[in-house]
Formats: structure tokens, sequence, C-alpha cells
């Protein structure tokens, strides 16, 4: 009994470690080209084709500017988030048209909807991670709090917890809601290695 408790344990957090990792690298393709102003979009209809196919992720500049004929933009049309090509521009209202379309968008896009410039996209990529783009920081502020309380319930030294927290709370303030992960992570990582160091010049000098 007690080795199959042993097992289940291991099996568990092998299960728990993976799905980690495989978060954390998808974190890392969605979320590190926001720190240069780059958001994901997942594209749902074939409008694009063949250049962007269904279910792929577009990768978006939020920027200010003035498209030209031929650029791809993602603008907003009402509640929809939409990634077509301008073919025309007038005084900053866009006439735009899917490549795989017959005829132009019935409604032309004004300055004021136009979210950003397409920067690249990463086909069918949209399949694997199917999710809207304001959950993610739900789902990365759950793996944190999940990660924290274990952290604190398990390990008597809570000093690694406290530095999670306190670097997290930092970047949040430096670097806003949208792009503090990143940074976080990466003190996070930098104050831990400092911590270390003590530590492992103790060992060398026993050793």
């Amino acid at each position: 009994m007690a080795e199959l408790r042993t097992e289940m344990k291991l099996f568990f957090r092998y299960a728990f470690n993976t799905a980690l990792a495989a978060g954390f690298v998808t974190a890392m393709v969605l979320l590190l080209p926001g720190i240069f102003g780059i958001r994901p979009y997942v594209v749902y209809s074939g409008s694009m084709e063949p250049g962007i196919p269904t279910g792929a992720v577009v990768f978006s500049r939020e920027e200010d500017f003035s498209p030209k004929e031929g650029d791809i933009i993602t603008f907003r049309v009402n509640d929809t988030v939409v990634t077509h090509r301008v073919i025309e521009n007038r005084n900053g209202i866009c006439t735009t048209k899917g490549d795989a379309n017959k005829t132009a968008d019935p409604v032309s896009v004004e300055q004021s909807q136009i979210i950003g410039r397409v920067v690249f996209c990463l086909p069918y990529l949209g399949y694997v991670i199917h999710f809207n783009t304001t959950g993610i920081e739900f789902v990365m502020t759950s793996l944190f709090v999940v990660m924290f309380m274990n952290q604190w319930e398990e390990a008597k030294d809570h000093r690694p917890a406290l530095v999670g927290l306190g670097c997290s709370v930092v970047c949040l303030l430096l670097f806003g809601s949208s792009y503090f992960i990143i940074p976080a992570m990466v003190s996070i990582i930098a104050c831990f290695e400092l911590q270390r160091r003590p530590e492992m010049k103790k060992e060398a000098e026993k050793s």
C-alpha cells in the first residue's frame, strides 16, 4: 500500500511538473513579445488563407500608425477582432479584405479601430492553445498562487515564497499588469541565484 502511494505521488508530481513546463513554454511564446508591445490573437476563420491559415496565432504590434496598402492589420469590429489586409487608405479610413475573399469588407476601418500591424504568425498554434488572450493573465496568476501556497505549506523556510511575492509586486508596479510576468520571472531567478552562491561557497569549502 505504501509503495502504491509513493508511485501515485511520483506520478502526480511528474504530471504537475510536465504541465508546469508546458505552461511555462506556452507563456513564454505568448507573453515574451508583449515586452515589445506585440500581442497574440487567434485566427478563427480562413479569410486570410493560405498565408494565415485557420487556427494560426498572429502577433500584432500595438502602435499608432497609418496603414499602407498591402499591410496586414488587426482591428476591432464591435466585439470581434479581425485580421485582414489593407487594400486602400483614404485619409485614415481603410478598406480591408481577406486574401481568400472575393470582395472587400463591407465596412471601412477607422483609425480608432486599429489594434496594430501583424508582425508574424505561427500556423496552427491556436489549435494547441485555444485561448482567449485576456485569460492568460488569469491562468498565470492562478499558477503563481498555487505554487506560492504549496511552497508556503511544505517548506520551513518561507524566504523563497516571500522573494517571489516581492519581485512580482515590484515588477507589477514598474512594468504594469500586461508586461510584468517575464521581468518578475527573471528577477526571481536572479534573486535565487544570488541567495544560493554563499551556500554553494560554504559547501565547496567544507568539501
